[in-house]
């Protein structure tokens, strides 16, 4: 039981220190919060994005808080001819409830009353076992033609006069499962939270979720 444990603790621990779209560079465009624009080739990790240049030489980490966004451009395919471009933008948490203080995340819904946010999960090192723990998400598989709730591990939202977002779901709280999560974060609309509690919304229905609260909550 013991080495079950340590080597589950293990894995987790490596897992979690790799970057969200596994070992590669990808080719980045990143806007700093000072208006400046830096061009290169960077990784996703917990707490900043590690950026070569473009000629892949100089390196550097650039801390989540210095960021405005960061447009990355994806190839796929073994002759890399199939581009996709997404926008992660850098959002602020309250450091009191959150161990971050920043998170880039996708914005996957905008509505009048509410923005939802998906932070994208973290990768394994060359390895797979599935999303998840020692998971290992790469360009290839994820897929950006729809909002796919598989490949976010967390959600926030931020609801309208609010100054931070709230907490939708964690992927790595294994004591709290998505309804439970969910319907505390729209306590305060009080027919969305029955519907998460009685399950008629999931976390595959996240988008459903945002046009809910936008249509019928105060």
């Amino acid at each position: 039981m013991k080495k079950t444990f340590t080597l589950f603790t293990i894995l987790f621990i490596f897992n979690f220190c790799y970057s969200q779209f596994g070992p590669r560079y990808e080719q980045v465009q990143i806007i700093l919060k000072d208006g400046s624009v830096l061009d290169g080739f960077a990784r996703v990790y917990l707490k900043d994005l590690d950026l070569k240049d473009l000629d892949k030489k100089n390196k550097k980490n650039i801390d989540f808080s210095e960021i405005t966004s960061a447009k990355f451009t994806l190839f796929s395919g073994k002759k890399k001819s199939i581009k996709r471009d997404f926008l992660l933008v850098c959002i602020e948490l309250d450091s009191k409830k959150e161990k971050s203080s920043y998170v880039l995340a996708e914005q996957i819904l905008t509505k009048e009353k509410i923005k939802i946010y998906g932070v994208y999960m973290l990768g394994g090192g060359g390895f797979s076992m599935g999303p998840g723990l020692g998971g290992h998400i790469s360009p290839s598989n994820i897929n950006f033609s729809s909002v796919n709730t598989n490949n976010y591990a967390d959600f926030y939202c931020l609801i309208n006069g609010e100054q931070f977002p709230r907490l939708i779901y964690n992927y790595s709280n294994f004591l709290k499962t998505f309804k439970i999560m969910a319907s505390d974060c729209f306590k305060d609309c009080k027919e969305l939270s029955d519907k998460i509690n009685k399950k008629e919304f999931q976390k595959e229905d996240i988008i459903e979720i945002g046009e809910f609260y936008n249509d019928s909550c105060n």
